[in-house]
């Protein structure tokens, strides 16, 4: 196998960028925000108070900085794991749409998919960025930073 690394490319589509739309809310307003960037690490914490989850995506942008887009599900249990996975109907492993459908009867996925208090940050800095993160959350961050933007295999 034979593996090469873009390291002079154009389009930030060729540098591995994707169009990235996050809620953002005040006061309980929703609001979206979209940029072009990719995602370096997506990481599920228990809240400070230990009663709900908090999901942190951290994204190199376009312009070359780190935004952390955060999510607090107050009533989720960490141990639950990721609540857009589980929660999801598409993720539940029943084939059949009309099983899918009577197992998350009463369940309102769309709802609960915008569910619980976001916040976005922008950073110009990898050293910004870490004065706001736990110390493991910032060493993978590290980690996905060291390989390339797009790895072509030939395979």
């Amino acid at each position: 196998m034979q593996s090469t690394s873009s390291s002079t490319t154009n389009t930030p589509s060729e540098r591995g960028l994707e169009e990235i739309t996050v809620i953002v809310n005040r006061s309980g307003a929703h609001r979206r925000k979209r940029f072009r960037g990719q995602l370096l690490v997506r990481w599920l914490q228990p809240t400070s108070n230990e009663e709900g989850t908090e999901i942190l995506n951290v994204y190199r942008t376009a312009g070359n900085q780190y935004a952390l887009h955060t999510r607090i599900v107050p009533d989720w249990d960490f141990s639950e794991g990721d609540p857009d996975h589980w929660g999801n109907p598409k993720n539940w492993g029943v084939g059949n749409g009309f099983l899918r459908k009577l197992m998350g009867f009463g369940w309102d996925w769309e709802t609960f998919k915008e569910s619980g208090d976001y916040s976005l940050q922008v950073f110009k800095t990898i050293e910004d960025l870490k004065a706001h993160v736990s110390s493991d959350l910032y060493q993978a961050v590290s980690q996905a930073m060291d390989g390339p933007e797009i790895e072509d295999l030939d395979i």
